[in-house]
C-alpha cells in the first residue's frame, strides 16, 4: 500500500511529517518509513515511522503501541509520537482504532543486519548495549518475542531496541503464564521453553548468534570461545542478563576490547557531567583510539565502528570540548593548561572526521577558527590532513568556502620561518588550486611561489618546482602562461644546486603538451640548451632527452603545418628545393665567379661615338667626351662634341647618339636671366672639352688626347 496516498485522501489534515512513500525496512508486523519532522521546535529533525503492516495481528499491534507509550527505559528506542492518523493525529484510541492509521514515531533508527562491517569493539559495545536495556527490562517485564528482528541502532550508534508485542509485565505473566505462552507461540510459531524468564534468556543467546553471523557473514567467523557459549545460553537460558554479560567479559575477545568499552561506558555520562569531567573522560577515549591507530598503522578502523557514534556522539562533544579549551587558554592569558591536550583532540578529531566524512556546520567553523590560530603544531596537523579533508565526498569546496575563510592563513605557511611547514604548505597547493579565484590562483599564489624558489632550503626550492610542474594545467586563465614557466623553469636551471636543475627539467618535461610550436621554437629550446653543458652528467643526460623530446614535437608540428618533404604541395612543385650544401665552396670556386662576373660586366658596355675626330688635328679644337646611358638600357654609351672655334662661350653642333634620350626637350626652355652661354655640362653626364689656348697657341702636351688630369 502507498503511504503517501493514504494521507494525501484525509480531508482537513496535515501531517506534522514529512514521510516517504516507500518503506526502507519491515519486520513481521512493522514497515518502517523515512520522515523529517515539520514542527517548529524540532524542524527538520530525521524520525522513523512505524506504521502496521497490512495483514498485521492487531492484538500483537495493540500491545506493542501499549509498550512504546508506557515503557520509557534506556537501552529502548526513543518514541516521540503515537498518533492515530484517522482523527488528525490526536491521540490514539485503542477501542476505535484503525490499523492503517497508526502512527509511531521514533528517533531515526535503521536495524543491526548484514549491511554493516563491524568490528570486534563495535560489537562488544552493542551487546553491551543490549545487555544493560535487557537487564532492565527484564526486572520488570517478560519480553517473549526477543529476536534479531528486534534490534535497531540510532543515529548516535547505539543498538536499541523495539517491538514489544508479546511483552507483559512480569505480575501479569505470574498470573497468567499459560496464556503468555499460547500469545507466544502464536507469534514465534514454536513453543515456549521453560519458564518466560528463561524463555528470555534463551532468546538472548540466539539473537546474538542470529546478529553474530549477519555481521560476520557466516556463523564459522564468530570467535570460536563465544559460539560455544552462545549455543549452550540459546538451548537452556541457565544465565541471566548479568552473569551473561559478565562470562563475555572474561573471554579473551572481550578483553582486547575491554579499554574501548571502559571507555564507552563513560561516554554514556557525558551529558550528566561537568566540562572538566567531559574533558577528562573523551581525553582518556581518545587516547585509547590513538594507540590503536599507531599500533595498526591505518585509520581504516575507525570506519568499521557502528554508523554514527563518531559523526553524531565523538565528533559534537569532541569539538565543543576544544572550543571551551581553547576560551580557557585566552581566558588564562596564554597559559598552556590544556596546550597538549588540545593538539592531541585536533588530531584525533581530523581522523574522526576523515574516516568518517563527516561534516557539519559545527565542524567547518572550528577548522576555520583553527587554521587562524598561530601554533604551529596544530598548523601542522591541519596541512598534514588537509588534501585528506577537501577530497571528502560530503565537503566541496564551495560549501566550505576555503577561499573565503582559508586561503589567506593558508598563504602564510608559505612565508613561514619554519622549513617544514613551508614544504608542507607547498605540497598541499594542487589539492587548492581548483577551490580559488582567478585572482588568487593567478596572482596572490604566483607572487607567493616566486618567494619560494628563492628559498634558502634546496628542499623547499625543487618542491617548489614540482608543484609549479603540477598546477601548471590549471593557469588556463594567466594570458602570459608560456613565458612565465618558461622564466620559471630558466631560473631554476641556473640554480646553484643539481638536485633543483633537475626538478626544472622535470618541470618542462611534464609541460611539455602546454607550450606551442612556436614558444618551443622561440623560448623553451633556448631554456633546455644550457643543460647541455651542465657539470652533473646527469643533468647533462635529462637535458638532452628533454631536447630530443622538444625537438621531436617541434618537427610533428612542422609536418603538420607544411607537410612532408617527400609530398610538397603544388607551389613547391615549381621550384627546387633549398639545400645547405649550396654553400659549400672553395676559394677556387670564389675566384672563377669573380671572374665571370667581370665577363659579364665588359658584355655589358657599349661604347659608340657620334663623328670621327682627330684628337691631334687641331689646337684650338674643343674636345667634349660625353658619357649619357641609354633609357632602359644597361649599357653606356659615349658622345663626342665639336664645338665652334669662333665662339667658344656657345655649345654647338651637338651630335647625339641614335634615338631620344629624354635630354633634348629641356633646349628650349629659356633661362630666368640673359646671361651669355657659357661652357657647361649637360645633365645627361655628357662632357664637353675646348682646345685649351695657353697663348702660344700649344696644347698642354704634344699627342694631347683630352685625358689628362690638367683637363679634368
Amino acid at each position: 500500500m502507498n503511504f503517501g496516498s493514504l494521507f494525501r485522501g484525509l480531508s482537513n489534515f496535515q501531517l506534522p511529517y514529512s514521510i516517504e512513500s516507500d518503506p526502507y525496512h519491515e519486520t513481521s508486523q512493522w514497515q518502517l518509513f523515512e520522515a523529517r519532522s515539520k514542527k517548529t521546535e524540532t524542524l527538520d529533525k530525521h524520525v522513523t515511522v512505524f506504521r502496521p503492516k497490512a495483514g498485521a495481528d492487531r492484538r500483537f499491534i495493540l500491545n506493542g503501541l501499549q509498550c512504546a507509550k508506557r515503557i520509557r527505559f534506556p537501552g529502548l528506542c526513543n518514541v516521540l509520537d503515537v498518533m492515530d492518523g484517522s482523527s488528525n493525529g490526536s491521540v490514539v484510541d485503542e477501542k476505535t482504532l484503525v490499523m492503517d492509521s497508526v502512527l509511531i514515531v521514533t528517533e531515526f533508527v535503521k536495524p543491526v543486519d548484514d549491511s554493516l562491517n563491524l568490528c570486534a569493539e563495535a560489537i562488544c559495545m552493542g551487546i553491551w548495549d543490549l545487555c544493560q536495556a535487557l537487564d532492565l527490562l527484564t526486572s520488570k517485564f517478560v519480553i517473549g518475542n526477543l529476536s534479531e528482528r528486534s534490534i535497531f541502532y540510532n543515529e548516535s550508534g547505539e543498538w536499541v531496541l523495539f517491538g514489544l508485542e508479546c511483552c507483559k509485565p512480569v505480575s501479569e505473566v505470574q498470573t497468567g503464564s499459560d496464556m503468555f505462552g499460547l500469545e507466544v507461540e502464536r507469534f514465534n510459531g514454536s513453543r515456549m521453553r521453560g519458564t518466560p524468564q528463561k524463555w528470555d534468556m534463551q532468546c538472548l543467546g540466539n539473537t546474538l548468534i542470529q546478529l553474530l553471523t549477519k555481521i560476520y557473514g557466516s556463523s564459522n567467523k564468530i570467535p570460536s570461545e563465544w559460539i560455544h557459549f552462545l549455543d549452550s545460553q540459546s538451548k537452556n537460558g541457565s544465565r541471566g542478563v548479568k552473569p551473561f554479560l559478565t562470562s563475555l567479559q572474561m573471554t579473551k575477545t572481550w578483553d582486547q576490547c575491554s579499554a574501548i568499552i571502559q571507555n564507552y561506558i563513560q561516554l554514556k555520562e557525558l551529558h550528566v557531567s561537568s566540562e572538566k569531567i567531559k574533558v577528562e573522560i573523551i581525553s582518556n577515549f581518545n587516547c585509547t583510539i590513538r594507540d590503536h591507530l599507531v599500533n595498526d598503522n591505518s585509520g581504516d578502523w575507525l570506519k568499521q565502528f557502528t554508523p554514527g557514534f563518531f559523526q553524531n556522539l565523538i565528533v559534537p562533544e569532541l569539538c565543543t570540548m576544544i572550543s571551551w579549551m581553547i576560551q580557557q587558554q585566552q581566558q588564562q592569558n596564554g597559559a598552556i593548561m590544556y596546550q597538549s591536550t588540545i593538539v592531541m583532540s585536533v588530531a584525533l578529531l581530523l581522523e574522526y572526521i576523515i574516516a568518517t566524512e563527516t561534516r557539519t556546520q559545527q565542524t567547518d567553523e572550528l577548522l576555520w577558527s583553527m587554521w587562524r590560530l598561530s601554533d604551529r603544531e596544530i598548523r601542522c596537523l591541519l596541512l598534514m590532513h588537509c588534501h585528506n579533508i577537501l577530497q571528502n565526498d560530503n565537503i566541496s569546496g564551495k560549501n566550505f568556502q576555503f577561499s573565503d575563510k582559508v586561503f589567506p592563513s593558508f598563504l602564510q605557511g608559505l612565508a613561514d620561518s619554519e622549513e617544514s611547514l613551508r614544504l608542507l604548505t607547498l605540497k598541499n597547493i594542487p589539492c587548492i588550486v581548483q577551490l580559488l579565484t582567478d585572482r588568487q590562483l593567478n596572482n596572490e599564489l604566483l607572487r607567493s611561489i616566486a618567494k619560494t624558489q628563492v628559498d634558502s632550503s634546496i628542499q623547499v626550492r625543487t618542491e617548489t618546482l614540482l608543484v609549479v610542474s603540477r598546477i601548471a594545467p590549471e593557469l588556463s586563465a594567466l594570458t602570459n602562461r608560456d613565458a612565465v614557466l618558461a622564466t620559471i623553469f630558466t631560473k631554476s636551471l641556473k640554480d646553484p644546486n643539481s638536485e633543483t636543475r633537475l626538478a626544472a627539467l622535470y618541470g618542462l618535461e611534464q609541460c611539455l603538451p602546454l607550450f606551442g610550436s612556436e614558444v618551443i621554437a622561440n623560448k623553451i629550446m633556448s631554456v633546455i640548451a644550457p643543460g647541455l653543458l651542465d657539470s652533473d652528467s646527469g643533468i647533462r643526460k635529462s637535458a638532452r632527452t628533454l631536447f630530443d623530446k622538444y625537438l621531436n614535437k617541434l618537427e610533428t608540428a612542422a609536418k603538420e603545418k607544411f607537410g612532408n618533404d617527400s609530398n610538397s604541395g603544388e607551389d613547391n612543385m615549381s621550384k627546387k628545393p633549398l639545400d645547405i650544401k649550396k654553400f659549400d665552396r672553395s676559394e677556387k670556386d670564389e675566384t672563377n665567379e669573380m671572374d665571370q662576373m667581370c665577363i659579364e660586366f665588359l658584355r655589358g658596355l657599349k661604347i659608340s661615338s657620334t663623328s670621327q675626330v682627330n684628337l691631334n688635328e687641331t689646337k684650338s679644337g674643343t674636345f667634349m667626351s660625353e658619357m649619357q646611358p641609354k633609357l632602359n638600357s644597361s649599357q653606356l654609351s659615349f658622345s663626342v662634341v665639336n664645338s665652334n672655334n669662333a665662339n667658344n662661350n656657345s655649345v654647338v653642333n651637338i651630335q647625339e647618339d641614335e634615338g631620344d634620350d629624354g635630354w633634348g626637350d629641356f633646349d628650349d626652355i629659356p633661362s630666368d636671366v640673359e646671361e651669355t652661354p657659357v661652357q657647361t655640362h649637360t645633365a645627361s653626364a655628357a662632357i664637353t672639352t675646348t682646345n685649351n689656348n695657353d697663348g702660344n697657341g700649344d696644347n698642354d702636351d704634344e699627342d694631347d688626347d683630352g685625358w689628362d688630369a690638367a683637363d679634368w
